[in-house]
């Protein structure tokens, strides 16, 4: 219940080796697919099929009904102290954003992530919904139909793509959001980040850190994450305007206001 931690539980590692999450021989039953460890950052990092819990480690998970349980299977016993790679190498389509704090240590991470059986509602059995860190830390999430989520997975990107992107100041002063990942989204032209705050608008495929201010008492919905497809260009709408390029400039007649320009 809400009251009860929302269906958040605190585990643990109950091997004295790591333990590869939920491996394929885990049992499941109204668990969340991804579980969450406390990171250096003071917040948490998901995990993903495969990765890595170490010996001794508690972790959390999210049960979505009362009735719930779990197993953990001694075939998941691992030497193995970091993440398969070659479960990562699957992973085409990949974007973590991290949101760290200049004043402290404190940062977040948001996944943004493609499946081919995935849809870019909220799906149960491949995102995973956001939990707060530790006082201080800044919160980055991804909004979708009123879920806040840490890993939210989409659909392969076809056509122009924007979500919403939730930030909390963990503490009044500069922040900047990294971007990683970016090169395995082929599907895209452009990958951009909208600051709603500064009406400023940054492409991360050209500069993928974006500096920005941030106090506690800012409006959460500050960031717009756009993807843009090759195939999206010609879906705009006409205007009644004119654009051409003349002696290394480009020149822009527009009958209303300009909110962005994209050059390809």
């Amino acid at each position: 219940t809400p009251a009860k931690g929302n269906g958040w539980h605190l585990l643990g590692n109950p091997y004295a080796s790591a333990i590869k999450w939920n491996d394929g021989s885990w049992a499941l039953s109204n668990v969340s697919a991804t579980a969450k460890l406390l990171n250096g950052g003071g917040s948490y990092t998901d995990l993903a099929d495969n990765d890595i819990i170490p010996a001794m480690q508690g972790f959390f998970v999210k049960v979505s009904d009362a009735t719930n349980s779990i197993t953990i299977p001694a075939s998941a016993r691992t030497h193995s102290t970091t993440t398969n790679i070659l479960n990562k190498a699957s992973q085409q389509e990949k974007l973590v954003l991290k949101a760290s704090s200049i004043g402290n240590s404190t940062y977040v991470e948001s996944t943004v992530k493609t499946n081919a059986n995935a849809t870019n509602g909220f799906d149960a059995d491949y995102d995973a919904n956001f939990l707060a860190g530790m006082y201080g830390a800044p919160q980055l999430y991804s909004i979708i139909t009123n879920n806040q989520l840490s890993t939210n997975t989409i659909a392969p990107i076809t056509s122009n793509l924007a979500i919403p992107m939730g930030f909390v100041a963990g503490l009044a002063t500069n922040y900047k959001i990294t971007a990683d990942g970016l090169s395995n989204f082929t599907s895209c032209s452009a990958i951009t980040l909208e600051d709603l705050k500064t009406n400023t608008t940054q492409n991360l495929m050209q500069n993928p850190v974006y500096n920005f201010t941030a106090a506690t008492t800012d409006n959460a919905n500050r960031f717009v994450l756009h993807f843009a497809t090759a195939v999206g260009v010609n879906e705009i709408g006409n205007s009644n305007g004119s654009i051409y390029a003349y002696d290394n400039n480009i020149y822009i007649n527009a009958g209303e206001q300009i909110k962005q320009i994209s050059v390809y």
